[in-house]
């Protein structure tokens, strides 16, 4: 385990990692995802050298494209861990999608693709290098920023968000992540595009609130 994973296992899960004794089966890994959506745009391992980050958040991870790409940047580098964060359950966008359904393993009704998420990233052996958290990504922001116990902290060098495209979430996603990076550290908006029209207004809205953006 990193060095820097260690310290966040110990902060967030008093000591125990959340992959110890996880049953790992090759069936589960599916890496198609890391060829998708952007997974591995430059602007995420740009983002790491120029902070040289060692702590990165990814918000909204699904199978682990960027979560992976992100960790094996860090790994490279020698230090560092992603907090992969995800509550596993697929939103509307996904959970009728023809392509993606089948991928997401429903049992009892319920998306089990976070064994996916599991076994793709302890197959290509980057456990070491990324802390998953269960939970939508307003909360996991909250918990990581300290503002769960009002007691705010801003332990993150480069935070990369890519979870709800529904309004009002983008703008509040941002904004807990803005009270979570570093002074110097990156936020990277993903879908900030003119055809996407909720990240780009939410964005506008965080934009015209903090002005040094």
């Amino acid at each position: 385990m990193s060095p820097t994973k260690q310290k966040l296992v110990d902060l967030f899960y008093n000591g125990i990692d959340p992959f110890k004794d996880f049953p790992f089966d090759l069936k589960y890994m599916d890496l198609h995802e890391i060829f998708e959506w952007n997974s591995d745009h430059p602007y995420l391992p740009e983002s790491i050298d120029a902070t040289n980050a060692k702590i990165v958040v990814d918000v909204g991870v699904f199978m682990g494209g960027s979560t992976i790409k992100m960790a094996e940047k860090l790994k490279s580098r020698g230090d560092g861990c992603v907090i992969a964060v995800d509550d596993f359950l697929a939103d509307h966008m996904l959970f009728m999608h023809e392509q993606v359904e089948p991928r997401l393993r429903r049992k009892f009704g319920r998306p089990y693709f976070w064994k996916t998420f599991y076994a793709n990233i302890i197959g290509l052996g980057l456990q070491d290098y990324v802390m998953p958290i269960h939970m939508n990504s307003f909360s996991a922001l909250r918990l990581i920023n300290g503002k769960h116990r009002n007691k705010m902290r801003t332990i993150c060098d480069m935070i990369h968000v890519d979870a709800s495209h529904i309004s009002p979430m983008p703008y509040l996603d941002v904004t807990e992540a803005w009270d979570a990076v570093k002074t110097g550290g990156h936020i990277v908006i993903d879908d900030w595009v003119p055809n996407q029209k909720t990240i780009e207004h939410d964005g506008a809205d965080f934009t015209g609130i903090y002005k040094d953006v």
